[in-house]
């Protein structure tokens, strides 16, 4: 009925209707916790952001690329997240979502990089981003396995954006046996660095 509403003119739907997260009051409040994660806690991280980001800032996106990097991790001949530039492939992807979602998704970076979050939630001490690559993976499999409902929803949004931004990488199609998108008018479009043809390979892996 809402759809039929929005296409005869009528009023859109609320934006708790277009919300990524499902949770209740509990999950809200942390997820504004993780909205002041970027106003006092800058991440470490030596990866260098973009100057181009369409929807998240530098901290954002240095976050969302070790995360990036735990969900898709390099071998047997897929090439790595950062390579590819997934993060930044996700950013892109955002800029056409509601911005509702956008701002969902950097409460959970910021949420997931907040040591004071850490400390209540997890008894840990230090930043995601501070972390090593075997820490923030235990990190990411502990959200998976939470408790509470919105980290393992943080986890499922941020690990399927990722992984979908991932696997549409034309530079990843011959490791899963994919031919790439049908190309109807005869015209293939490369995107700038993409592997040019190439075999199948063993099948995809994942580090979660």
């Amino acid at each position: 009925m809402t759809r039929q509403r929005e296409a005869q003119g009528g009023s859109p739907a609320s934006p708790a209707r277009r919300r990524l997260l499902q949770v209740g009051l509990g999950g809200t409040v942390l997820l504004g916790l993780g909205g002041l994660g970027f106003w006092l806690w800058r991440p470490h991280s030596a990866r260098i952001a973009p100057s181009d980001l369409k929807t998240l800032d530098a901290g954002a996106w240095q976050v969302l690329a070790a995360v990036a990097a735990c969900i898709c991790p390099e071998g047997k001949g897929f090439p790595s997240a950062d390579a590819i530039g997934v993060a930044s492939r996700v950013d892109a992807l955002l800029a056409g979502l509601h911005p509702t979602t956008v701002g969902e998704i950097r409460q959970l970076l910021g949420l997931l990089e907040n040591p004071a979050s850490s400390l209540l939630l997890d008894g840990r001490i230090g930043s995601f981003s501070g972390a090593d690559a075997a820490t923030q993976a235990q990190i990411l499999a502990g959200w998976r396995d939470s408790d509470i409902a919105v980290k393992r929803a943080g986890f499922k949004a941020l690990s399927g954006l990722c992984a979908s931004s991932y696997y549409s990488h034309p530079d990843v199609f011959a490791h899963v046996g994919y031919p790439g998108p049908p190309d109807y008018g005869n015209v293939r479009r490369a995107e700038p660095g993409a592997a040019q043809g190439g075999t199948a390979a063993a099948p995809a892996q994942g580090a979660l």
